[in-house]
């Protein structure tokens, strides 16, 4: 009998690992109900998003037609580490550039997302500049001259080098924004502001531009208009 017991031992680790991947797996071992409504196509709600280190924005699919029986996705990250995903929700990890895949629960819908992931905008290299200006401005973002500084960073950058962080500031019940954006050359570099949404899909360009003068530019009387370019 004991024998016995060792000759079925296969059968069962057999059967026990077959049950083990069909739970597992979740919904891929499903089998279709009599009636039930398979997806044409599956689309995510974004294909291109920038992130910084250590924020993530929620991945969103839908299908057509709508009424699909079976709504679940898999999700995949590919393996450069420079982001991740867990139900949908992809979190920035290093700077560089990574792939989400979509899969529907049948395999036959798939859809992708680039996300390109960015260093936080923290600048404290104001030691390593001989030159430096100040902007006052006032922003007008998506239409709303006020936004929480909680879910926008705007910064100044020449070229793609960083230069300065907007501060969010009050005074005399005006809202605004300081940018002290510095440089080695005491004229002529030309100087963008670019405004990141936090846990949204990418990083805008802000006008107008300015040209490194080593002056001030604005006031809380007339600050600087910047609002988004427009495409």
């Amino acid at each position: 009998m004991h024998n016995d017991g060792k000759r079925h031992l296969p059968l069962w680790l057999a059967v026990l690992c077959a049950l083990f991947s069909m739970t597992s797996c979740g919904e891929w071992f499903e089998f279709e109900e009599p009636g039930s409504v398979v997806p044409t196509s599956m689309t995510i709600d974004s294909h291109d998003i920038v992130l910084m280190v250590g924020d993530s924005l929620r991945l969103t699919p839908s299908f057509i037609p709508d009424s699909v029986s079976l709504k679940t996705v898999f999700w995949y990250a590919d393996s450069s580490g420079v982001a991740s995903v867990h139900n949908g929700i992809v979190k920035a990890l290093k700077p560089g550039e990574a792939k989400v895949l979509a899969v529907s629960v049948s395999g036959e819908q798939r859809d992708s997302c680039r996300v390109q992931v960015i260093d936080s905008w923290l600048f404290n290299k104001s030691a390593h500049y001989r030159y430096d200006m100040v902007v006052y401005a006032s922003t007008r973002i998506d239409g709303l001259p006020e936004f929480s500084p909680d879910d926008y960073v705007l910064a100044a950058f020449v070229g793609d080098e960083l230069r300065g962080v907007g501060v969010s500031r009050q005074a005399q019940g005006i809202s605004y924004y300081e940018f002290r954006i510095y440089s080695n050359r005491p004229r002529g570099e030309t100087v963008e502001i670019r405004a990141y949404r936090r846990n949204h899909t990418g990083v805008r360009l802000l006008t107008p531009t300015f040209a490194f003068d080593g002056e001030t530019h604005g006031s809380l009387s007339h600050p600087e208009q910047l609002k988004v370019k427009q495409e």
